[in-house]
């Protein structure tokens, strides 16, 4: 049947022995049939070459059971990958996680790896990107209880923390070991007998 509207789709419409003014009734509804059907997930279709792009989150990628093998084809399941289809992601259902084309021959499907945003600078806290955070640092001694503060607290909560003596002062250490006390997701005290050494070296653990 003819395509009556731009919701219609037959492709033998128009016929080879059609009308021109039908003809171009066809081409108008085939112009706007391919118009809505990009608005789906695509950048509204413009004047001056505007739109076709794809709209933020309108990207499928492969899903499947992939312990056998991973896609050798293209969706529409004829096309072998190739050079042009690198950075496609693939879900393995079997294992939970992605894994992005790296090479088409093969095809070599590889997991994503972690690479930093930014080059440490001295701060004193790491996240790493499953969310865990290191915190570290150096506290002097000055008294029986030195208190440490976080530059920053931990937004949820403190996992663990370990001190170390720096013992550089090459003096005597014979009262017993530093241990801490009151710890937080906002710091820690650092308590202590001896009070005969440079400071302590610090690392607190949390998310």
């Amino acid at each position: 049947m003819a395509n009556g509207d731009a919701d219609a789709w037959d492709e033998t419409s128009p016929a080879a022995g059609d009308v021109v003014s039908v003809g171009a009734a066809q081409i108008r509804y085939l112009r706007g049939a391919v118009r809505q059907r990009l608005l789906k997930e695509h950048v509204e279709p413009a004047a001056g070459n505007v739109g076709g792009e794809h709209k933020a989150g309108s990207a499928v990628s492969y899903i499947g059971d992939y312990s056998g093998a991973f896609p050798t084809l293209r969706p529409d399941g004829a096309t072998t990958l190739t050079a042009d289809d690198l950075g496609r992601l693939a879900y393995n259902t079997d294992d939970g996680q992605y894994r992005i084309l790296t090479n088409h021959v093969g095809p070599v499907w590889s997991i994503p790896g972690y690479t930093p945003t930014t080059v440490y600078d001295g701060e004193e806290s790491i996240t790493f990107p499953n969310g865990l955070i290191l915190k570290h640092g150096f506290k002097t001694q000055a008294g029986v209880t030195d208190v440490v503060a976080f530059d920053e607290a931990f937004p949820n909560a403190l996992i663990s923390v370990t001190v170390t003596i720096d013992n550089s002062s090459s003096q005597s250490m014979s009262s017993g070991p530093s241990c801490i006390d009151s710890e937080d997701v906002n710091g820690f005290d650092i308590n202590q007998t001896d009070q005969s050494a440079a400071g302590h070296y610090w690392q607190a653990w949390g998310h």
